[in-house]
């Protein structure tokens, strides 16, 4: 089965000022309905005895809802107290398990003798577009072109090895563009860079026409690590520069002379974007519809 197809469970314990917060999430990568997300949090809740409130959510169609499930063993009866779930507090990882897939969530099975009751709700409209953005920023990339005329960003190699802290971050700022939320998000983006293979990535164009793909680390600034296989040079060559794999997924290509002579167009994963080239230095960049 297709790993996206899977339930996949994060236990993740977050603390904040004057409480402990269980935030609890179930990643199914196929579920559609209620009652898909029904079952995906009694598969993840098993026999622990009372209530608990999951956030089950699909990334892959960026919808998720909370589901309250009640477990009362045989010959008991369980007053529930619901665990509090915050959905965007942050706070260190503590474990991270996962359950079994299942061929068919369409038929529900009795997993134990006991008895379950359970509520689905939708999130509300901030929850809902805060996880839509963050989904976003996890199963895409950032794709932009670095204004700064110090030398940082000269070429890929010279921003990596001799100026590696500005370059992550100008990723960061990137992102905070897309989502001013995404680094107070931690745990949610820990599921996601389980469930997607990758954590959140910044794609650019350096000075000199060299482009690539860099995942930056959220709890350790300065950390980020090169994506292998999106360093091209401004005529499409590969850059020999070794770092973590996924650069397949990304999809990153360089098209010298177009729309016309003088210009080159780089191609990121869902995005394009076309530069002058004069001189040897990328200008007038501007993004523009596939």
């Amino acid at each position: 089965m297709n790993k996206y197809s899977t339930f996949v469970l994060f236990f993740l314990y977050l603390i904040v000022p004057n409480s402990a917060v269980a935030e609890d999430w179930v990643l199914c990568g196929n579920c559609i309905t209620d009652a898909q997300f029904e079952y995906a949090a009694i598969s993840a809740h098993g026999e622990r005895p009372g209530e608990w409130t999951w956030a089950v959510a699909n990334p892959n169609s960026a919808t998720f809802r909370w589901v309250s499930v009640v477990y009362t063993p045989p010959g008991q009866v369980v007053m529930g107290e619901t665990e509090e779930s915050g959905l965007f507090d942050s706070g260190p990882l503590s474990v991270i398990t996962t359950v079994p897939s299942f061929e068919s969530l369409g038929a529900v099975v009795s997993l134990t003798d006991g008895e379950f009751s359970a509520n689905v709700n939708a999130p509300s409209e901030f929850e809902r577009l805060q996880f839509e953005a963050i989904v976003s920023i996890s199963r895409d990339v950032v794709f932009f072109r670095p204004v700064d005329a110090s030398g940082v960003f000269s070429s890929l190699q010279t921003s990596l090895f001799d100026f590696k802290p500005q370059l992550d971050q100008a990723i960061r700022i990137a992102l905070s563009q897309r989502n001013p939320a995404w680094a107070h998000n931690i745990s949610l983006f820990s599921a996601l860079k389980s469930f997607f293979g990758r954590g959140p990535t910044g794609c650019l164009n350096f000075d000199n026409g060299d482009v690539g793909c860099f995942q930056i680390n959220f709890l350790a600034p300065g950390a980020l690590l090169y994506v292998e296989g999106t360093a091209k040079t401004i005529s499409g060559e590969d850059i020999d520069v070794s770092g973590i794999s996924g650069g397949e997924r990304i999809g990153v290509g360089v098209l010298l002379g177009l729309p016309s002579e003088g210009h080159v167009t780089f191609v990121v994963q869902h995005s394009r974007m076309q530069c002058g080239f004069v001189n040897g230095v990328l200008s007038n960049c501007i993004f523009v519809a596939q």
